[in-house]
């Protein structure tokens, strides 16, 4: 795209702001994941129920970290230590800046809530279902077996001290 061979492409999210930046201008976005397919997850914590049990304050631990991490890098006044913090990326601070808006602007990360809506759990399920990630003839699960809303709640607590 940068040289001028590619018109069209389907691009990562953090790809746009480093090509707008060596064109000088900004790509028009026919349609991003988010507009094809609005329920989809981008990231689940998934563990067994047996190791959940045997670790849970170390699980509640991790997803207490990930929602202040998300929150920090929400802050608009954060974005430059974020931006620092991205550089093994090898992303310059202004394309990372850039990423992060982006990132933000399509509620990559959950502000406030687990992101698990039972909505989008569900859809995920049936798109599973639908591919053979859950062999035919075997049985479905249901959200409530899937999901344990009880995590996100002790890690707000546990945030909360």
């Amino acid at each position: 795209m940068v040289a001028g061979q590619i018109k069209l492409g389907v691009l990562h999210i953090d790809d746009v702001p480093v090509i707008e930046q060596k064109l000088g201008r900004p790509l028009t976005t026919i349609i991003t994941i988010k507009d094809v397919k609005p329920v989809s997850h981008y990231d689940l914590l998934v563990v067994r129920k047996d190791k959940l049990a045997a670790n849970r304050d170390k699980f509640v631990r991790v997803v207490a970290a990930l929602n202040e991490a998300e929150a920090f890098m929400r802050d608009p006044k954060n974005a430059d230590r974020v931006a620092q913090i991205a550089a093994p990326t090898g992303r310059t601070p202004a394309e990372a800046k850039d990423s992060l808006k982006k990132y933000i602007d399509i509620e990559f990360w959950p502000k406030g809530h687990d992101g698990l809506t039972e909505k989008n759990v569900e859809a995920e399920i049936k798109t599973q279902a639908a591919v053979g990630g859950i062999q035919a003839g075997k049985p479905v699960p249901t959200v409530e077996a899937l999901v344990d809303r009880s995590l996100f709640r002790d890690a707000v607590a546990l945030s909360k001290k």
